[in-house]
């Protein structure tokens, strides 16, 4: 039998109890363990008070190993479709995938995907099991449409005509900067709602779905009503805070489906798939009125900063093939309308294939 090596093998500058050199001798890591060499001393810390001054190292390396993988974090990485980028993480359960938020832990924002196209869950020995649950478009593994599969790490996954997810293990570190590299990309800095950007991109989307299967879609244009005297009656730091109540008001009384999104300055864009003209009238007088029962207070002093909010509104006739710049056209034009006839109200118009 080998014999245990002492602590001077492991720490060589430490000799009488005095330590010279903290710097463990560990050969035949793999480099993505690097960064954890300091789980390695720590072990070592705490077994160096045996009576013996003894270490078991294949034990040392074991643990260590064992912590390194506890603190990476397995996930899906969105590398092309509607979410580049977005990061869907494995390690709290089972995952479903697809379009339908009601029936899904996790929503992917493609139209070529079902409403639940994919279940994922983490096995045992690192791989990822998948199940395509019966989507329309199917689910590509290494050239083929599969209905059960092992994924590795590093491989990819082709959901519906455009999105595919690559199996990753990220630490703690990269699945941060992952994180934020996507929110950057699609989120509004201040609000934390999404961007101009992404919500034109989901208006282009579900006008095109609503064409194809007939179903209604509805864009709302939001503006705070007199902003510019909140700036210069209070200060930019207090419009600022207006901003970021008002955001976390409309993004509270929306639906799970419905996408928010700072259109720019003081103006808000809502995309509410599946809602008909009457739905989305309720929906905006829903809006309307938490904006003006909102609290805002100055951060000097706690004045209350009173905000109302007018609203255009414009709803598709299902099945209608209309572009997204005459939505917001439209939308803007009602806005406007709302803003003549006094503020704080919401003016509406249906699109069908009558009135464009």
């Amino acid at each position: 039998m080998r014999p245990r090596p002492l602590v001077e093998d492991l720490f060589p500058g430490e000799r009488d109890g005095m330590p010279e050199s903290r710097e463990p001798i560990l050969s035949g890591a793999p480099p993505e363990f690097e960064a954890d060499i300091t789980v390695v001393s720590q072990y070592c810390e705490s077994e160096v008070a045996d009576a013996t001054g003894e270490i078991d190292l294949s034990q040392l390396v074991q643990r260590s190993f064992a912590s390194a993988f506890e603190s990476r974090i397995p996930a899906l990485v969105i590398q092309s479709g509607t979410e580049v980028g977005k990061v869907v993480r494995l390690d709290q359960g089972p995952v479903l995938l697809g379009r339908d938020p009601m029936a899904c832990t996790n929503v992917l924002q493609d139209e070529g995907v079902s409403r639940r196209h994919l279940k994922a869950c983490l096995l045992q020995d690192g791989s990822l099991s998948v199940e395509d649950l019966g989507s329309t478009n199917g689910t590509v593994l290494r050239g083929h449409r599969i209905r059960e599969a092992s994924l590795i790490e590093g491989e990819k996954v082709l959901l519906g005509r455009r999105t595919v997810l690559k199996y990753v293990v990220l630490d703690k570190q990269d699945h941060a900067f992952q994180q934020g590299l996507y929110d950057s990309t699609t989120r509004d800095a201040l609000t934390r709602v999404f961007n101009r950007s992404f919500l034109l991109n989901r208006l282009s989307e579900d006008l095109s779905f609503a064409a194809r299967h007939g179903v209604p879609v509805s864009f709302l244009m939001i503006d705070l009503d007199h902003f510019k005297a909140v700036n210069d009656t209070y200060g930019h730091q207090s419009g600022d805070l207006v901003l970021q109540r008002l955001a976390e008001v409309f993004r509270a009384a929306l639906r799970l489906e419905d996408v928010l999104g700072r259109y720019g300055g003081e103006e808000f864009g809502v995309v509410a798939r599946g809602t008909t003209l009457e739905g989305s009238l309720m929906l905006a007088e829903k809006l309307r009125t938490h904006a003006a029962l909102a609290e805002v207070f100055t951060p000097r002093d706690g004045q209350a900063i009173v905000v109302t909010a007018s609203i255009g509104l414009v709803n598709v006739h299902g099945g209608l093939r209309v572009s997204p710049e005459q939505v917001i056209e439209t939308a803007d034009s009602n806005l406007y309308k709302a803003k003549e006839a006094g503020r704080n109200r919401v003016v509406a118009s249906l699109l069908t294939s009558e009135t464009t």
